[in-house]
């Protein structure tokens, strides 16, 4: 995901599901990484979530894994594959944070403004089948203005993926292969490739993101022992 726009349309409205939806988030930073537990959660549980509450989805922290991995800035490439990327870069990847599942979604934040490219500051990487720690990585570089956006915009790449197919789910005409929607019809859709302020998702992607492998039902969510976001050292 590059650097967003701006955007001055308003938003659609969209009718509110009768079920409320949840996704549950491991966090895990770099070490050195001056983002804090606190700007994670609210990133997570508020601020993405209010994004994607039209379409009655709402993200939940698990736990936050401080590695003592060291990331320099700009080491994460995402224009090649995970087998491709920097040992230690492939190692978080693969890290799974304790009390994580391959359902849940985990969002590794690396050092930096930008990824290598100076322009990109987030990137999903989907696993299909049993392949890879989980079905759904997000990588964010900790220090963009654009993260929380850019966030909610990776979790729309997780959600809208189906990993027994291997192919995207969003039914939106005209995707191009990334996945992001063509901008000329969707003006301040959250899955362009550059995220507008006040993104959207259409009735669709609503539908194909609640039927997401990685979607529980809030209910079931909130009955889960609730784990308080905490730093670890591995």
């Amino acid at each position: 995901m590059t650097q967003p726009r701006s955007a001055t349309n308003k938003k659609s409205k969209l009718a509110r599901p009768r079920q409320l939806l949840g996704v549950d988030v491991y966090a895990v930073v770099t070490r050195n990484n001056p983002i804090t537990n606190q700007m994670i959660t609210q990133d997570i549980n508020n601020l993405a979530s209010a994004i994607w509450e039209q379409c009655g989805i709402t993200f939940f922290l698990r736990r936050i894994s401080r590695v003592t991995t060291i990331v320099a800035d700009k080491e994460f490439d995402q224009s090649v594959s995970f087998g491709n990327q920097p040992a230690k870069i492939r190692n978080l990847i693969n890290f799974r944070p304790p009390g994580s599942t391959r359902l849940d979604i985990t969002v590794i934040y690396v050092e930096g403004t930008t990824f290598r490219n100076n322009r990109t500051v987030g990137a999903t990487l989907k696993f299909s089948g049993q392949s890879g720690p989980r079905i759904a990585t997000v990588i964010m570089a900790s220090q963009s203005p654009a993260r929380v956006r850019v966030l909610a915009h990776e979790f729309g790449h997780a959600l809208l993926y189906n990993p027994v197919t291997n192919r995207n789910t969003d039914p939106t005409p005209g995707l191009d292969s990334a996945g992001h929607v063509p901008a000329g019809s969707n003006p301040n859709n959250l899955m362009l490739a550059s995220v507008p302020l006040n993104p959207t998702l259409n009735a669709g992607q609503c539908r194909a993101a609640a039927r997401s492998p990685l979607i529980t039902s809030l209910i079931q969510l909130i009955n889960k022992r609730k784990v308080t976001a905490k730093s670890i050292r591995r």
